[in-house]
């Protein structure tokens, strides 16, 4: 399975399904959505790498996420 499909597969269409699972304000939309679409960029970069650690990278992007774009 392709990775860029991984989101398509589990929510219909991304962005309906991104908003679909975060019924806040816009703005907390918009971050939780920038936020996955860097989960799946990370997971992509690993699984073509063929190796990683996925557990920190994941654990700190919510931070990264709202410090950058917040």
């Amino acid at each position: 399975m392709n990775l860029k499909n991984v989101d398509t597969a589990h929510w219909g269409t991304s962005e309906q399904g991104l908003y679909q699972c975060c019924p806040f304000k816009k703005k907390l939309r918009d971050l939780y959505a920038q936020s996955y679409r860097s989960r799946m960029a990370v997971l992509e970069m690993t699984y073509q790498a063929g190796m990683g650690h996925i557990g920190s990278d994941f654990s700190c992007l919510d931070i990264l996420t709202a410090l950058y774009f917040g």
